[in-house]
């Protein structure tokens, strides 16, 4: 059950990054205010938004969103790989970005958290 929860959020996680990722690619034909607002924010708490910044998006939220799978089927990989990936996002955020927003807590939060229920994967 525990690691059941843990796969739901990475698959929320994964989705909304894989959206938003869309988003900003499809947002010159979207319109102008929803880029202005989509690069605001993510110039404040993601990355800075350049040029591949939808492109990148897309591709970690697609691989998110694997990850999220293997950790729904408790395969040990994902575990680790996620363990990595929250590492790298966490070291990002606190030393490049703001650290100690809200994303940086909920991950520390899920990272906490992976270690918690590390002995239910195979």
């Amino acid at each position: 059950m525990f690691v059941a929860i843990l796969a739901i959020l990475m698959g929320i996680i994964g989705v909304a990054a894989l959206a938003l990722g869309l988003i900003y690619i499809f947002s010159p034909w979207i319109g102008s205010l929803a880029q202005s607002s989509l690069v605001q924010f993510l110039n404040q708490y993601v990355i800075h938004a350049g040029p591949l910044t939808g492109v990148i998006l897309a591709i970690g939220g697609a691989a998110i969103v694997s990850i999220a799978m293997g950790l729904w089927h408790q395969e040990a990989w994902s575990l680790w790989v996620c363990i990595a990936a929250i590492t790298l996002g966490e070291v990002y955020l606190f030393f490049f970005k703001v650290p100690f927003s809200y994303i940086f807590l909920s991950l520390l939060v899920l990272y906490v958290y992976l270690l918690a229920v590390r002995q239910h994967f195979r």
